[in-house]
């Protein structure tokens, strides 16, 4: 599936962002070592990376879809529908559960916009 920027976003915009903020460490916390928006340490999540800094959305520990619910106002500032920034996010998941390099989840993201964003 496809899916179209939203809220002034091009697809230029969410691969720089990555490139900018992706600070090449996986955001996990806790005892299962599990993705959070943001970390104590400042590390974000592909999703996080959207969430404004001083968000209380930053601190939220659940799924996109929960995120939304509980801050609806985010979806006016993703650069993606929420199945779209799900999907995003679900890609991220699956690499820090594999230990996947740095360096390579930043190419994966990179080439998930590139193939799934128009």
């Amino acid at each position: 599936m496809k899916y179209t920027t939203q809220n002034g976003f091009s697809k230029d915009d969410i691969l720089r962002r990555l490139d900018d903020e992706f600070l090449g460490k996986a955001a996990v916390e806790g005892f299962d070592d599990r993705c959070v928006y943001l970390t104590r340490e400042g590390k974000k999540c592909a999703v996080g990376l959207f969430i404004a800094d001083g968000h209380p959305g930053q601190n939220f520990h659940g799924s996109v879809f929960e995120l939304v619910a509980e801050y609806d106002e985010l979806l006016d500032v993703l650069p993606l529908s929420l199945p779209g920034m799900t999907s995003f996010q679900r890609t991220h998941d699956n690499m820090v559960a594999h230990n996947v390099s740095i360096t390579e989840q930043k190419n994966i993201l990179k080439n998930w916009i590139e193939e799934n964003v128009v």
